[in-house]
């Protein structure tokens, strides 16, 4: 039961989809046993933080890029 109910919770509040908190438990409870189960949610919270970071990082980048070149361009009319 526990396999159910906590993902769902943890998963709303990590922001974390719920079938991906399922499988992330099952998969680190296949790995790592009890300790695997206990820190699968967490890490794939880290991991889903800083993927989000950088792309909101490289985005933001790209849009620089765009911007400088586009006034570049102007610049060169």
């Amino acid at each position: 039961m526990d396999y159910w109910i906590a993902p769902r919770v943890f998963g709303h509040e990590l922001e974390i989809h719920p079938l991906v908190a399922i499988l992330t438990l099952m998969i680190g409870g296949a790995i790592g046993g009890l300790a695997g189960v206990y820190l699968s949610l967490p890490i794939a919270a880290v991991i889903r933080v800083v993927c989000t970071k950088l792309s909101h990082s490289s985005a933001q980048q790209v849009a620089g890029e765009a911007a400088s070149s586009l006034a570049a361009s102007r610049a060169a009319d």
